[in-house]
Parts: structure tokens; C-alpha cells; sequence
């Protein structure tokens, strides 16, 4: 597995372009996408899921940040710092595939869910569409409003929140299981 080169915050904060790993802290897992799975969709798309396995920044496990919105939405100058309430879209890196993939969801239906949990499915889009588009959100609901506009650090517990269907990030631990008779 070839390690690929991640970014280090020399002020402190998220910046756009920054290739970053995501976890998820309930399930201590590391958000990872497989391009020898494609899954069941119109469009083209791969599975993601999240591993227990310390594996590092590896092509399948890091993300570029990349900016959605021309404009600072917070009134204030355009800068390289990412803040919490901003449009943000996750990309692969070039080092695992030929074109870029982007980190989207699709709501739970009959035919689109996550193979285990059966719940929205995160997949990697080939097509940049609405449902690639994120918004980074504080995690404490107390804060959540008053820390819009502020910059986002690494390793700072956040949500992702899809601007398409609205729902947030997430890994579950538990598979559920299915018995046919």
C-alpha cells in the first residue's frame, strides 16, 4: 500500500486543498473507499466504508478539501481557512484513481442503501453533483449556531452534513443481519 502525502497545519486551521483522513469517533473508524467496488446506481460510483486498521494516509483513505463557493459567505475576506457552515466538497487524491472521485450520499430507498447497515449510502460519485456538496458543522448543538464563521481545526471533533439530503456522516458498528426462510 503506498503511502501518499497528507497536510500538516502549521496555524492551526482547516485549509482548502488540505488532504486530510476522517475518522469517526463512536466507531473509531477510518473512512475508506474501494474503486474494485462499484455499487448499484444510475451514475458512477464506488463503495465507502470505514476500517478498523491502522493504515495511514494511504490513497484510499485521504481526501482533499475542496472549496464549492466562490465567496465567503460570512461576509469576510476569502482566505485559505476553512470555517464551520462553509460548502466543502471531499475529493480523492490522484495517487488511486485516473479522474477524481468525489465523497457523496444518497438517502435510504429500495434500491440505493449502505450494503450492511441498509441506510443511506456514502459512495464515491464520479460525477460532481449537489449530492458531493458537505457542510462542516460543530459538533456540540449548544454551539453549533455561534460557532458559524469560525475556523475549523484539525483533529477538532466535527459533523459533515450533506447539502443535498441533509443528513450527517456517519459509521455504525452494528451489522444488521437478515434471515430467509
Amino acid at each position: 500500500m503506498k503511502k501518499v502525502p497528507w497536510s500538516f497545519s502549521k496555524d492551526g486551521h482547516l485549509h482548502w486543498n488540505d488532504r486530510i483522513m476522517v475518522a469517526n469517533k463512536k466507531t473509531n473508524g477510518i473512512l475508506v473507499f474501494d474503486i474494485g467496488a462499484k455499487t448499484e446506481s444510475l451514475e458512477e460510483q464506488y463503495a465507502v466504508t470505514t476500517t478498523g486498521q491502522d493504515m495511514g494516509p494511504c490513497g484510499r483513505s485521504v481526501f482533499q478539501l475542496e472549496r464549492v463557493e466562490d465567496i465567503d459567505i460570512f461576509g469576510g475576506r476569502q482566505d485559505s481557512v476553512i470555517k464551520f457552515g462553509q460548502k466543502v466538497r471531499l475529493v480523492s487524491t490522484p495517487y488511486v484513481f485516473r479522474k477524481p472521485l468525489y465523497l457523496g450520499h444518497t438517502p435510504f430507498g429500495p434500491n440505493t442503501h449502505a450494503l450492511k447497515s441498509r441506510r443511506g449510502d456514502l459512495s464515491m460519485h464520479a460525477a460532481k453533483t449537489y449530492a458531493t456538496v458537505w457542510t462542516i458543522e460543530a459538533l456540540d448543538p449548544n454551539f453549533r449556531f455561534e460557532l458559524q464563521g469560525t475556523p475549523v481545526k484539525p483533529n477538532e471533533p466535527m459533523l459533515l452534513k450533506n447539502a443535498a439530503t441533509n443528513h450527517f456522516a456517519g459509521s455504525d458498528s452494528t451489522v444488521i443481519k437478515y434471515a430467509f426462510h
